[in-house]
């Protein structure tokens, strides 16, 4: 679907057509709702702190526009990420943080890329075979429009999107060099007692 069409589908309100459009690059395909988003949240040096914006080809600028429930996978993000709600109704986040995740999440990189292996997008563990993955307890926030979320670089998190047509803007930051080796450092066992088989997780 070409993104005329998704926004004119999107915009017909008496429309039940599920949609759901992800890391629209606004720079290079909305770039005149740069200045009144600038404008209309409350950043200012908060998202400038992150670090600094990465090249245009990392979307550093992006929105996400839904109309009906979903939740994705979980996975985490490889940036520095600062999520605002727009309009619309709730986002609801679960968050794992890095020691939590690389201890209880089966965390294999080389298997799953940045996805983890024990939830699916209903949030099961599965078949049981992933017995300390109820000890993995998330962090819950829900964004209501107006509301913001720092999400760091690295934290294993799903997403849930409500009923009603919403739309948030996500800014994009490079995270900081040390902070990424300390990270890699946890997920994957790059120490003197680590063993080949954890470090083969990342390879």
């Amino acid at each position: 679907m070409r993104f005329a069409d998704f926004l004119a589908t999107y915009d017909n309100k008496t429309s039940e057509e599920h949609l759901y459009g992800a890391q629209i690059p606004i720079v290079t395909h909305l770039p005149q709702l740069i200045d009144p988003i600038r404008a209309s949240a409350p950043l200012g040096k908060l998202v400038e702190s992150l670090g600094p914006t990465p090249p245009t080809s990392h979307k550093p600028l992006s929105m996400y526009i839904g109309h009906g429930p979903l939740k994705t996978q979980t996975h985490y993000d490889s940036l520095e990420n600062f999520v605002c709600v727009m309009s619309g109704g709730l986002k609801t986040f679960e968050l794992y943080d890095p020691a939590s995740a690389s201890l209880y999440m089966y965390i294999n990189r080389k298997e799953e890329g940045n996805g983890a292996p024990v939830f699916d997008n209903s949030g099961s563990s599965g078949d049981g075979s992933f017995p300390l993955s109820k000890y993995a307890i998330p962090t819950r926030v829900s964004l209501s429009p107006g509301d913001c979320l720092y999400l760091p670089v690295y934290w294993y998190h799903s997403v849930e999107s409500s009923q009603d047509r919403t739309i948030s803007v996500n800014w994009w930051r490079m995270p900081e060099r040390q902070k990424m080796m300390d990270l890699e450092h946890i997920f994957c066992g790059h120490s003197e007692a680590s063993t080949a088989a954890a470090r083969a997780k990342c390879h």
